[in-house]
């Protein structure tokens, strides 16, 4: 009894431990994102931020926490070439972005059971997309235009930092989770899991960035 529920407990552990940070990694147990179903490949997941969080044609350092904060900001308020980038918006209501897992599990040793990575995902109705228009590499053109203070002090002493050229921002965001085991059975106990469960329902959040991360001296 004693190793089923610390079975069940780790299991429960591991399905709680989230990955922090705004603008999220690739993660392994994710076939496909809802950012690049709305962005395109390359797209960035981010945690689902109010929609002012984040925006095209900025810098953003992501501290250890994973918060993010705007850096070089007056550059863009002084730099003539940057002021001038244009943006454009496109709304897209009728739109679904997804994430979509791998679902295959393994059998767990000696019989007790079966698992699967843990996961959480989300799934996007209706969206609007604001990007930087007219300008073939954003990064590039945002990095080759700042001032020399930002190039050599703030970008060298704020890595990593997220150079952004496109952001969706989700006018419904449903949020569904799924535990690491499937099934376990110790003696004459036994825990069903697998079940996905649905979690909160946000609106006006940013879900996915087009950005180039940069982590190392360019």
């Amino acid at each position: 009894m004693k190793t089923f529920f610390v079975l069940v407990s780790s299991a429960a552990l591991v399905t709680s431990c989230g990955t922090d940070g705004t603008f999220l990694p690739r993660r392994m147990y994710i076939k496909q994102t809802a950012a690049v179903d709305a962005l395109g490949p390359g797209a960035i997941s981010t945690s689902l931020v109010r929609a002012t969080t984040i925006q095209p044609g900025r810098i953003y350092h992501q501290a250890a926490d994973g918060s993010i904060h705007p850096i070089c900001q007056k550059d863009f308020e002084k730099q003539n070439a940057l002021k001038a980038m244009p943006v454009k918006e496109e709304k897209r209501p009728g739109d679904i972005a997804e994430d979509t897992v791998y679902q295959a599990s393994v059998s767990l040793p000696l019989g007790l059971g079966k698992a699967r990575f843990p996961y959480d995902r989300v799934k996007v109705t209706g969206f609007t997309v604001t990007s930087i228009d007219g300008v073939d590499n954003v990064p590039s053109y945002i990095l080759s235009n700042l001032a020399s203070k930002c190039k050599t002090e703030t970008l060298k002493n704020n890595r990593p930092y997220y150079v952004t050229s496109a952001v969706a921002v989700a006018d419904k965001a449903e949020t569904y989770s799924r535990s690491a085991v499937d099934s376990v059975s110790v003696g004459p106990f036994t825990y069903e899991g697998g079940e996905e469960t649905k979690g909160p329902t946000r609106s006006n959040v940013v879900f996915a960035a087009t950005a180039r991360r940069v982590s190392k001296e360019p």
